[in-house]
């Protein structure tokens, strides 16, 4: 049972990071917009 509470915390905390990464990356480029305009690195 400890194994698996385990497991449901580790998702979770996978989940938020995913989608607050996902959250901050958006509303970063929403204030800089510039950002998208720039070549890309990779040719």
């Amino acid at each position: 049972m400890d194994k698996f509470i385990l497991a449901m915390i580790g998702m979770a905390i996978a989940l938020l990071i995913i989608i607050g990464g996902g959250f901050i990356a958006v509303e970063y480029f929403k204030s800089h917009p510039e950002a998208f305009q720039v070549k890309p690195l990779s040719k």
